[in-house]
């Protein structure tokens, strides 16, 4: 893999990590919202894959809908009939 290749690819899987982080951040009763467990494994793994690239992300607000989020952004990609796509100018690099 090229230096521009891997690095798109970790910067995916750290963004899928702080959603996974987002999803399954513990609610006040301190369980996990979709696993209803207080130890979460999804939490777990993606705690420890963004401490091993040295990304100390932390949600600041626990309460995130992210499916509401991405439900809202498909409806505007159909409404404009543009469809998202990788590798464009704010993607960092070719």
């Amino acid at each position: 893999m090229t230096g521009s290749a891997a690095r798109r690819v970790r910067n995916r899987m750290a963004l899928s990590a702080r959603l996974i982080m987002i999803e399954h951040w513990p609610r006040a009763n301190g369980l996990c919202p979709i696993c209803k467990l207080s130890d979460c494994r999804a939490l777990a793994t993606a705690r420890a894959y963004l401490e091993m690239v040295n990304d100390p992300f932390v949600p600041t607000r626990p309460d995130v809908d992210v499916i509401d989020i991405d439900s809202r952004a498909a409806s505007s990609a159909r409404a404009t009939g543009t469809e998202p796509v990788d590798g464009g100018p704010l993607d960092g690099g070719g």
